[in-house]
């Protein structure tokens, strides 16, 4: 008997020092949806930051979004076509319409980024993690399930202050790989676990989406940065409450 109730002593204790702990989030939920369209006024053969326009959807995030807590994000755009980029007026930025969603994966509001022309980056900001040993990093993402050109390109990605290259590769897909990609057409949540923080310190979370054509498009929610203990502490502490446990029966 006594042993039936130790492992299951374990397995509770385990279980609950296991929960993760919220770090950064952001559902785009407390910004305001402006319908429409958003134009770029900058210049199209130059690479640069976008700006909000008046009653335009929004690209960068607000007041409103860092007074509630959210994670703030700002996008920018890198001319890789020589073409139009985003100044022709395109779907992009925070929006509440669902036509080809259907409904996004939490709340009422997601962050579109379609018919760039090059090359558009959504970029989260800078991330103190130094108070953490591991993190798990999601986003929620819907891919539209169309056709793709081969010199398409999707990245979603965590990059550090001290190395040019990725601490850690969410999603990456190009050409055929995106239009082959089975989830497209759904939401999907992909994920990323960075288990030594101290070789980043800081991150930032990123998405780049290289297109062309308006019907090529992703949708973005649900993003969220977790603490998560190491499973020596974890092991450590349910051992602990177990032997505590016992002792108290004794």
């Amino acid at each position: 008997m006594k042993k039936l109730l130790l492992t299951m002593t374990l397995l509770i204790a385990s279980s609950t020092m296991a929960n993760a702990q919220m770090l950064f989030k952001t559902s785009f939920e407390n910004e305001q949806a402006f319908p429409g369209k958003y134009t770029d006024t900058g210049d199209a053969a130059k690479n640069h930051q976008l700006a909000n326009n008046p009653d335009e959807p929004i690209v960068n995030s607000t007041s409103n979004s860092e007074s509630n807590g959210d994670l703030g994000f700002s996008a920018s755009y890198v001319n890789t076509r020589n073409s139009m980029g985003l100044t022709n007026g395109v779907y992009f930025g925070v929006i509440k319409t669902k036509s080809t969603v259907g409904e996004f994966s939490d709340g009422e509001q997601g962050y579109i980024l379609s018919d760039c022309d090059g090359k558009a980056q959504l970029i989260f900001n800078n991330m103190d993690l130094s108070n953490s040993v591991a993190v798990k990093i999601s986003v929620d993402i819907f891919i539209k399930d169309t056709s793709y050109e081969g010199n398409d390109s999707l990245l979603v990605a965590v990059k550090s202050s001290k190395s040019p290259i990725n601490a850690a590769v969410l999603l990456g897909l190009s050409g055929d790989e995106i239009e082959n990609n089975p989830k497209n057409g759904t939401w999907q949540t992909i994920t990323a676990t960075i288990t030594d923080t101290s070789k980043l310190n800081s991150a930032q979370l990123y998405i780049e989406f290289d297109s062309n054509s308006a019907d090529e498009r992703i949708y973005i929610d649900n993003v969220r940065v977790e603490s998560i203990p190491e499973p020596a502490t974890v092991s450590t502490i349910a051992v602990g409450s177990a032997l505590c446990w016992l002792r108290q029966q004794q």
